[in-house]
C-alpha cells in the first residue's frame, strides 16, 4: 500500500513538472531560458511545499543514507549539474523535522524503521481499512512487530476491528480481533 501511495505522489509530481515545463525540463541555458540552478530551485521548492503539506518543517533532496530520521520519503529527485544528486536513483525528496504537533511515532525495535501516526493513517487510506469505515481515536504501537494498531468504526458481532499498518513495508490490513463463538 505504501508503494501505491508513493506511486501516486510521483504521478502528481510528474504532472506538476509537465505543467511547469510542457516541453520537458529545460537543460542549462536551454528551453525557456532557465538555468540548471533555476530548475534545481524549482525541484527543491516543490519538495519543501509538499513536505509542509504533510506537517514537516523541512523538505530535502538527499541520498537515503543522509536523511535524518524520522523522515517521510516522497519521490526521486535529480538536481541538474550536480554530482551529488545528478543521476536518477541517487537522491529522494525526504520530509524531516516534524512541526511541533505532539506527533507520535511507532519505531520497530532493533531497526531504524519508524512511522508517524499521521503517515500511518495516510498509508492506510488506500487500503481495505477505510473502504467502509473510519478510524477511531483508539490506537497503539506494537514496537516488537513494528505495527500501528488503529481501531476502526466497524460493526461485526463479537469483534473489535483494527487497522494494522506495518511501519517497515507500509502494508495495511484489517485485524478483526474476534473473541469467542458467534451465535448463529
Amino acid at each position: 500500500m505504501y508503494t501505491m501511495l508513493a506511486a501516486a505522489v510521483v504521478i502528481v509530481v510528474m504532472a506538476s513538472l509537465i505543467l511547469m515545463f510542457p516541453s520537458g525540463v529545460p537543460q542549462e541555458g536551454g528551453q525557456e531560458g532557465l538555468t540548471a540552478a533555476q530548475v534545481n530551485e524549482g525541484i527543491l521548492d516543490r519538495c519543501q511545499e509538499e513536505c509542509e503539506g504533510y506537517g514537516y518543517l523541512e523538505g530535502v533532496c538527499v541520498w537515503p543514507t543522509e536523511v535524518e530520521t524520522p523522515a517521510l520519503e516522497l519521490w526521486g529527485c535529480v538536481l541538474e549539474g550536480t554530482r551529488h544528486c545528478g543521476n536518477e536513483g541517487q537522491c529522494k525528496c525526504f520530509c524531516q523535522k516534524l512541526k511541533e504537533t505532539g506527533e507520535e511515532f511507532c519505531v520497530k525495535e532493533g531497526t531504524g524503521y519508524t512511522m508517524s501516526l499521521t503517515e500511518a493513517k495516510l498509508v492506510a487510506q488506500g487500503g481495505e481499512c477505510l473502504l467502509d469505515s473510519s478510524f477511531t481515536d483508539v490506537y497503539y504501537c506494537n514496537e516488537f512487530t513494528g505495527t500501528w494498531w488503529i481501531d476502526l468504526d466497524l460493526e461485526k458481532e463479537g469483534c473489535n476491528p483494527a487497522c494494522v499498518i506495518d511501519v517497515q513495508t507500509g502494508d495495511s490490513e484489517i485485524n478483526w480481533r474476534c473473541t469467542g463463538l458467534v451465535v448463529p
